[in-house]
């Protein structure tokens, strides 16, 4: 099943795939050895707060 997550992730975590890999299989439920395909379909940055942030939405 194709699911598509929004994640937001600090500067430094956004760098990591096994990272953004984690924080998907924790937001969708699903153990990360289920994952087996992860898309980042779109990447970009929210710097209206104090500290700017990635906002990433990903296919899995």
């Amino acid at each position: 099943m194709i699911q598509e997550l929004d994640l937001k992730l600090l500067p430094a975590e956004a760098a990591d795939e096994g990272l953004i890999r984690q924080r998907a299989a924790d937001r969708s439920g699903w153990p990360v050895s289920e994952l087996s395909d992860l898309e980042v379909i779109r990447r970009s940055i929210d710097a209206r707060g104090s500290r700017p942030v990635f906002r990433l939405r990903v296919r899995i």
